[in-house]
């Protein structure tokens, strides 16, 4: 009993060597096929979505639902321009790379496939009520840091395969442009310390006894 109460506490250096041991296994970890980002945000790990709307060529209400760190999906309702009806476009999206970063929010690059349908109603366009179309173009966005709130602007040429047909009402090809907002729900919280920089960081070695 009274070698148990005087036992010699662990050396540090001890210590030291199973923290090193132990952040290498948990750097080989993070190296694994799916684990997270170096660098990416919280807000971008936990997948969120967002609702919103966009204004311009054509006015829409939007969402979009991130399904990486990268990737999304994105949906878009509202009327069309020049003739009743309505239009739908879904887009999968692709962040390219950050522009800038500021206090306040990430400004990042990317780009975006997808395709429309036109729905059409009344008399002047009864021969051809539904057009589909496919869009290709580029986008940025600011996401803001104080507030879930995503700033975007994007611009999609389309092109319309069924009106490139012998006697179509319409021309084959538009254009995608506007300027939009999204509100994202989830936790804004936003981390940017990788794990290589908090290994650096010196370990708190318990006082020696």
């Amino acid at each position: 009993m009274l070698r148990d109460m005087y036992r010699r506490p662990e050396p540090a250096c001890s210590r030291r060597r199973t923290a090193r041991w132990a952040g290498c296994v948990a750097a080989v970890l993070m190296a694994l096929p799916g684990a997270s980002d170096a660098g990416e945000s919280a807000v971008q790990r936990l997948k969120p979505w967002g609702v919103g709307f966009a204004v311009g060529f054509p006015s829409t209400l939007t969402v979009k639902g991130y399904v990486s760190p990268r990737d999304a999906l994105t949906g878009h309702l509202g009327p069309t321009l020049g003739v009743n009806g309505l239009t739908l476009r879904g887009q999968y999206e692709m962040k390219v790379a950050d522009l800038a970063q500021f206090k306040f929010g990430d400004l990042v690059f990317g780009w975006q496939v997808g395709a429309s349908v036109n729905l059409l109603f009344g008399q002047v366009v009864s021969d051809q009520p539904v057009r589909f179309g496919v869009l290709a173009g580029v986008h940025v966005q600011l996401r803001l840091n104080a507030v879930p709130l995503g700033l975007y602007a994007e611009v999609s040429p389309t092109l319309y395969p069924l009106d490139l047909l012998p006697g179509a009402s319409f021309l084959p090809a538009s254009v995608v442009l506007c300027v939009g907002a999204r509100w994202y729900f989830g936790n804004r919280k936003v981390i940017r310390v990788s794990l290589p920089e908090a290994l650096e960081q010196p370990s708190q070695e318990p006082p020696e006894l």
